[in-house]
C-alpha cells in the first residue's frame, strides 16, 4: 500500500467511492444551511482541498518551487495539470470576459459533482470544484472569487458549468509587481 509512488499519476478515478463520499458531504452541509448557503458551504469545504491539490500537481509536474507571476499561466496550469489530476482530462475551455478584464471562465461540460447529485433548479454542486479552484488560486497568491454557473449551450440544455473566476485587486497587484521577474 505504501509502496505506490505519488509521482506517477494513475488515470483511475473510483467514481462510485467519490459519489458516495460527495453525497454524504452534500447531505451533511444541507442539513443546516439554507438553499443559497449550500453552494457557499461547498466552496468553503473544498477550499483547503485546493491547497493540497496544488502541492500534488506541482510535485507531479516537477514545478515545485516555481512562482507563477501571470494570471493566464496560472489558469492554464489549473485547466491542464490540475484538472487532469482531479478528473483525468483537461477542462474544455478557458476564456477571458469581454466585459471585465479581471474575470475569466473555465468550462467543464459535465462536472463529476453534478453527475449523480442535485437538481438543476437551484443548487450547482460544482461549487465544490469552484472551492478547489479558489484554494489553488489563493495558495499561488492569486486570490479570486470562483462561482459556478450552469451554462446553456446554443442548441441544447446540458450539464455544462462555467466557473467564473473574478480576481481580487491583490491578485492584480501581485501580477503587476512580479510580471517582469518571470
Amino acid at each position: 500500500m505504501y509502496a505506490k509512488s505519488i509521482s506517477k499519476p494513475k488515470p483511475e478515478i473510483n467514481l462510485s467511492c467519490f459519489s458516495f463520499l460527495f453525497s454524504e458531504i452534500f447531505q451533511y452541509l444541507s442539513k443546516n444551511d439554507k438553499e443559497k448557503d449550500i453552494e457557499q458551504s461547498l466552496i468553503d469545504f473544498a477550499n483547503p482541498i485546493g491547497e493540497r491539490v496544488l502541492e500534488l500537481a506541482m510535485y507531479r509536474e516537477k514545478t515545485k518551487g516555481k512562482r507563477y507571476t501571470n494570471i493566464v499561466d496560472v489558469l492554464h496550469f489549473i485547466r491542464g495539470p490540475v484538472w487532469k489530476l482531479l478528473f483525468g482530462k483537461m477542462a474544455e475551455d478557458l476564456q477571458q470576459s469581454s466585459e471585465d478584464e479581471d474575470v475569466y471562465f473555465i468550462k467543464d461540460l459535465c462536472p463529476i459533482t453534478n453527475k449523480y447529485t442535485c437538481t438543476r433548479d437551484s443548487i450547482n454542486c460544482a461549487a465544490f470544484i469552484a472551492g478547489i479552484i479558489e484554494g489553488v488560486l489563493c495558495s499561488i497568491d492569486f486570490p479570486a472569487k470562483v462561482v459556478p454557473h450552469f451554462a446553456e449551450d446554443d442548441d441544447e440544455f446540458t450539464d455544462s458549468t462555467l466557473f467564473q473566476i473574478k480576481f481580487t485587486k491583490g491578485a492584480l497587484e501581485y501580477e503587476a509587481r512580479y510580471s517582469g521577474d518571470s
